[in-house]
């Protein structure tokens, strides 16, 4: 993680000044030495791979800042960077070690429910053993580690996004912080969240609690996980506006911000999704029904 997060900011920085064809060439051999570094000291070139994952983001990242591309549109290709670069080192890990068969996925799967049950397993023995009974039963622990495995490719998804997000921000602070780049248009540097992504929050939102409400489908896990990709950027945006500089903030806003931080406290889940709805409301308010101009003494 802190190798894409630094190193995907870092080598889009040195991309950007170093972007003609002979620089180019000249910055192959960085990477090639750090590959030949490694497998000189661990003798294994899958170990040497590893060192080239934040190549592709770094090299996304300086290709759409030079074209001076929007930061959401920046944000999105890098996490399908991400996700592809991360997609193509289990397939050759898989390969590596002779585990590439047609149900991988599912054998993969399969492991890492047994770890999460093995877990807390673990973690009910220990409670026990200390004199405190969980009321944790063997079907709320499978129930438990099904879920958490229905939700893998949402929780992925999103640390793909976070890394994109983060590094590209640690790539502007290092950019205007060396002034490369002292003048950069707002929307370089501004995420914006469409009406789109907002009504497609609450509409798997609100249809994955009807449809999950007797028994887990495949429909309501493609829900859960769809509704939950999406959180992170209305997140952002609703904590933008319920402490964003600007206008003066109404008592309301308080009291919605005092509540928020409140159940953040006692309930994490819950209020990151009341901050998400949130958000996608002041999205839809700002878009459907805007703030009437002010008025300038009558002109």
């Amino acid at each position: 993680f802190c190798a894409m997060l630094f190193g995907g900011a870092l080598c889009g920085y040195v991309m950007m000044h170093f972007h003609s064809k002979p620089q180019h060439l000249l910055l192959l051999l960085v990477p090639a030495a750090t590959y030949g570094i490694t497998f000189l000291f661990t003798g294994d070139p899958m170990r040497g791979l590893l060192t080239l994952l934040p190549l592709p983001l770094g090299i996304l990242f300086a290709a759409m800042l030079l074209r001076c591309a929007s930061f959401t549109d920046t944000v999105i290709s890098g996490a399908a960077a991400v996700v592809l670069t991360l997609g193509v080192a289990l397939l050759l890990t898989l390969a590596a070690t002779g585990k590439l068969v047609p149900n991988a996925l599912s054998l993969l799967a399969d492991g890492i429910r047994e770890n999460i049950i093995g877990r807390l397993i673990e973690v009910r023995a220990l409670y026990e053993k200390a004199g405190i009974a969980l009321e944790l039963t063997d079907a709320q622990i499978a129930n438990s580690a099904a879920m958490w495995v229905n939700l893998i490719p949402a929780i992925f998804l999103i640390l793909c996004s976070m890394i994109s997000f983060c590094s590209f921000r640690i790539l502007l602070r290092i950019t205007a912080g060396f002034d490369a780049l002292p003048h950069l248009p707002r929307r370089v540097i501004a995420m914006s969240v469409s009406a789109w992504a907002a009504i497609l929050f609450l509409v798997a939102f609100l249809l994955s609690l009807l449809v999950g409400r007797d028994h887990v489908s495949f429909f309501g896990v493609v829900l859960q996980n769809l509704y939950l990709v999406l959180e992170p950027p209305l997140i952002l945006v609703g904590f933008s506006a319920l402490t964003g500089r600007g206008a003066a903030r109404s008592c309301l806003s308080f009291l919605i911000l005092a509540g928020l931080i409140f159940i953040l406290c006692t309930n994490p889940g819950a209020g990151l999704t009341l901050a998400a709805f949130y958000g996608a409301m002041t999205i839809l308010l700002t878009r459907f029904f805007p703030a009437a101009p002010a008025d300038k003494g009558g002109q």
